[in-house]
C-alpha cells in the first residue's frame, strides 16, 4: 500500500506584515475562506485508486484539480487552527503569530480551539478508517494541510511506513510513502 499526500495549493491571501490579536485572528478565518492558485503536481506512475481530502474549500478544489475520480472528503483531514494566544493590541509579526499558535498548540493550551493531544487521536482515527477501508494493493491519496500533513506522516512512520520527509509541506507537491 502506497499513501500519498499532498498540501492544497497556494492560498491566494493578501496580509499585514504586522497584525494585533484581533487581526490575526481574522486573517485566520479569512485564510479558510480564501481562494488558491492552480499549479500542475506531478503524482508519478501511480495509479491513485482513491482521495481522500479536507472538508476547507483550498483543499476540495486542490483534489479536484489533480484527481479524476470520486473524492472522499471529511472534516477529520481539516489544517489544526491556531488563534492568538493572548489579546493585545501591540502589532506581531504574522509569523510571531504563527509560532505562538503552534507552540500553544505543542503545549495543550486552551486558548487553542485543538490541542496536540485530540490532533494525535484525530489523525489516529483517520488513518485507521483509511486503512481499513483500504485493500492491499491500493494507493491512497490524500489532499490537505501543512500541520495535519506533519502529524499524518509522523503516524505513517509511527506504523511503519517509509517515505518523504519533511517540516513544513510545499503547496502542490506530492509526499510519498509505502508500508
Amino acid at each position: 500500500m502506497r499513501i500519498g499526500l499532498v498540501r492544497h495549493f497556494k492560498v491566494n491571501i493578501e496580509h499585514k506584515k504586522y497584525m494585533n490579536s484581533t487581526e490575526y485572528n481574522e486573517y485566520a478565518n479569512r485564510y479558510n475562506i480564501s481562494e488558491v492558485f492552480e499549479k500542475e503536481v506531478e503524482l508519478g506512475e501511480v495509479r491513485w485508486n482513491k482521495c481522500y481530502c479536507s472538508n476547507l474549500s483550498r483543499a476540495i478544489f486542490t483534489a479536484k484539480s489533480i484527481y479524476k475520480g470520486d473524492i472522499i472528503v471529511t472534516e477529520s483531514l481539516r489544517e489544526i487552527q491556531t488563534l492568538s494566544r493572548f489579546n493585545t493590541r501591540l502589532p506581531l509579526h504574522y509569523y510571531l503569530w504563527d509560532v505562538i499558535g503552534r507552540v500553544s498548540w505543542i503545549r495543550n493550551h486552551p486558548s487553542q480551539p485543538e490541542i496536540r493531544n485530540l490532533t494525535k487521536i484525530r489523525v489516529k482515527d483517520i488513518l485507521d478508517e483509511i486503512i481499513e477501508n483500504a485493500k492491499e494493493e491500493d494507493n491512497i491519496l490524500i489532499v490537505s494541510h501543512a500541520a495535519i500533513m506533519y502529524s499524518i506522516r509522523k503516524e505513517l512512520e509511527r506504523r511503519g511506513f517509509e517515505g518523504d520527509k519533511f517540516l513544513k509541506a510545499e503547496n502542490g507537491k506530492l509526499y510519498s510513502y509505502k508500508n
